[in-house]
């Protein structure tokens, strides 16, 4: 309930050598991105459309290439060593596969450019790190947080050396301030994998196990 939302400031948290830090000399850059319906369009200027389309360009070919790099690192067939091995391949199979849907949802969403839809952008130092993709319905009431990707290097090699941590959170929760200014009164979610559902309890989702 967006009536209940209380902002908080994310900081970005970096993996080095093997800890988590927080670097609060650092800040993440947000921008909210949404798809105007042609009447919206029409009252905007030249420059505002321009850099728009500018961004959703930008945003196709990130996504495209995040959807690639989930590709690339499907573990190798041919038989495991042990149980082990197969437990944390069907752990990196699981990622892979909830990485390529995400990636391919917002994709799609891009190319059909739906009016109503909701873009989170979030950079480190100029880098795209995170993407979120929301749907209004209903006129505000109601809004489906469709999709949340970030740069596939941190979901899957999560302990590696500079491994940023917290861009999903600061997109949920800049997204939540959004809507509410917006006078949205629902975000809800259906997610596909742990860490998605473990960023969404930690904004404050509450989370319905009987689904």
């Amino acid at each position: 309930l967006l009536e209940n939302f209380v902002f908080r400031k994310t900081t970005p948290i970096i993996i080095s050598q093997g800890v988590p830090i927080e670097k609060t000399e650092w800040e993440f850059e947000i921008e909210v991105l949404p798809t105007a319906t042609p009447e919206e369009e029409e009252k905007l200027s030249d420059v505002a459309v321009s850099n728009a389309q500018a961004m959703r360009k930008k945003l196709k070919e990130t996504i495209t290439l995040w959807g690639q790099q989930y590709d690339r690192n499907y573990p190798s067939p041919g038989a495991s060593a042990d149980a082990a091995t197969d437990e944390m391949n069907d752990a990196r199979i699981k990622l892979i596969r909830a990485g390529n849907i995400v990636t391919g949802i917002i994709n799609r969403r891009l190319t059909l450019n739906h009016p109503g839809e909701i873009y989170v952008i979030v950079k480190l130092r100029g880098r795209i790190i995170a993407i979120v993709l929301a749907n209004r319905i209903n006129n505000l009431d109601e809004v489906e947080l469709v999709a949340s990707a970030t740069l596939p290097d941190y979901v899957l090699f999560p302990g590696r050396e500079g491994t940023v941590r917290g861009a999903g959170t600061a997109a949920v929760r800049e997204l939540s301030r959004y809507l509410q200014q917006q006078g949205a009164r629902t975000l809800y979610s259906e997610v596909i994998s742990q860490p998605s559902a473990r960023v969404k309890q930690k904004v404050g989702f509450n989370f319905k196990n009987e689904f």
